[in-house]
């Protein structure tokens, strides 16, 4: 007896995957919080779709204290010292 042939087989859709740059884990990007810079200011990306470079946090107070203290916000998203982290700051210290 012949086997029946369905066609392909249908793999799932891959899912984005992106590195949290505080604490350097991968995971799926709808779980990481984008970040981009908004002239001299770091600024949470929500939605995903301000333009420009982006780097990727997990929304919690940890990992955002982890790239700042390891300057890897200013490394990923190749700015200087002089930008502003006022904005993510009292965002993550609001989550307390």
């Amino acid at each position: 007896m012949q086997g029946v042939d369905s066609g392909p087989v249908q793999s799932p859709e891959p899912t984005p995957a992106r590195t949290c740059v505080g604490c350097r884990t991968r995971t799926t990007k709808v779980d990481l919080l984008r970040v981009v810079v908004d002239g001299d200011e770091f600024v949470a990306d929500r939605q995903g779709r301000l333009t420009g470079r982006g780097a990727y946090l997990h929304p919690n107070r940890e990992c955002f204290e982890l790239a700042v203290r390891r300057k890897a916000l200013f490394r990923a998203l190749r700015v200087s010292g002089q930008t502003r982290l006022d904005r993510l700051t009292a965002m993550f210290a609001a989550q307390e």
